[in-house]
């Protein structure tokens, strides 16, 4: 027995889903808050030009994009791992595939719905325990009033656990095959294998339905998701970690701060003593000096204190230079990892082209060996 792929990775997340629509079907029927009466009956994928244009994310989003028998677009994504402004990523997505639907001077009764599916393989809501978010636009006293043109649907896998391993129904059984089935899976459920289109995913996942290219570009892909990880990981460590110091030379700056008003206080105490001194010129001259003193050795404390809310500040201001600094690394590092985005592309696009020069060869060889047996029965006969 073969053993299987994680389609959670692009080329197998789009060998199941990106080209065989009565899959992606079955799982966004599955999937999805659709009325009874509205389930999916057939689905078109959309063409590049057909779908927004959206900004050159990572190697970790993988997306489909298609429409069903009633003009419904469904954006359904495969995320990895968290990157920043995401659910304002996927309402974009949302919205723009919703206004692209009619040209300027079209009716508005064109516009048919737009529903985004993300699956997401790291947490994005830690202060709760639900994995299935379902969102859409209704009024905040009356629940009942709904627009629901443009529904988003996050399911977050690493939360999603089923009540019961016996559980029958579709959505849990296609949740059970993104978040168990991965390169350690040898064996898998016969609750899986008992529905005909979990068992075709399962088929293209195993190792044995890719061809050696097309493993080679699985591997590549985890080793992006792998760099891309780390790139991240180390920049907010980073980030937390100057924000620490931060925080250490701001508590610090309201030590010396609390600590200069309490020197003031007692610096008022000594110019009050000082004015309450009676007509005993004796006693004053003693008060007097007794007061003097101390006001000098609170006057070098103050010094002292100053010289270290001073040199706070100078730390503050490296501090805020390394984190101007680590801001120009991250960007030089994203422009590295867009041109590297672009290289692979055109090698995918030279890979491309090498397959149909290798179809154009195989047709020609079959032409040559169809004249060379027509030759030899002209020599027979």
């Amino acid at each position: 027995m073969s053993r299987y792929l994680d389609p959670k990775s692009d080329i197998v997340f789009k060998k199941i889903f990106g080209s065989c629509p009565h899959l992606l079907k079955s799982f966004l029927n599955a999937l999805l808050p659709l009325p009874p009466d509205a389930k999916i009956e057939s689905l078109e994928y959309l063409s590049a030009e057909q779908v927004p244009e959206l900004p050159e994310f990572k190697a970790t989003i993988v997306d489909v994009k298609c429409r069903d028998q009633n003009g419904r677009t469904f954006i359904v994504e495969m995320q990895i791992q968290w990157v920043s402004a995401f659910l304002e990523r996927v309402l974009f997505n949302a919205s723009t595939a919703y206004v692209r639907q009619i040209s300027r001077g079209e009716a508005y009764q064109k516009l048919q719905q737009v529903y985004g599916l993300s699956i997401l393989a790291h947490k994005l809501f830690d202060d709760i325990p639900e994995w299935y978010h379902h969102y859409k636009m209704m009024n905040v006293k009356n629940h009942e009033k709904v627009l629901d043109d443009i529904q988003l649907v996050i399911v977050e896998l690493p939360k999603f656990q089923p009540v019961t391993l016996q559980d029958k129904r579709l959505s849990i059984l296609w949740l059970r095959f993104m978040s168990e089935i991965d390169e350690k899976t040898w064996e898998v459920d016969e609750a899986l294998n008992a529905v005909p289109e979990i068992a075709e995913a399962l088929s293209l996942a195993q190792e044995s339905a890719y061809t050696p290219k097309e493993l080679i570009s699985y591997s590549a892909y985890w080793d992006a998701v792998s760099r891309e990880r780390t790139f991240f990981t180390g920049i907010k460590e980073k980030m937390e970690e100057v924000k620490g110091k931060m925080e250490e030379v701001e508590g610090k700056m309201e030590e010396v701060e609390g600590k200069m008003d309490e020197v003031e206080e007692k610096m008022k105490g000594v110019r009050k003593q000082l004015k309450e001194i009676g007509s005993e010129k004796q006693k004053l001259e003693e008060k007097a000096g007794e007061l003097k003193s101390q006001e000098a050795k609170l006057g070098e404390k103050a010094g002292e204190l100053k010289s270290q809310e001073a040199k706070l500040g100078e730390k503050a201001g490296e501090l805020k230079s390394q984190e101007a600094k680590l801001g120009e690394k991250a960007g030089e590092l994203r422009n590295q990892e867009k041109k590297l985005g672009e290289k692979a592309r055109a090698l995918r696009n030279q890979e491309q082209k090498l397959g149909e020069k290798e179809e154009e060869l195989r047709k020609k060889e079959e032409e040559l060996k169809e004249r060379e047996e027509k030759l030899r029965k002209r020599y027979k006969n």
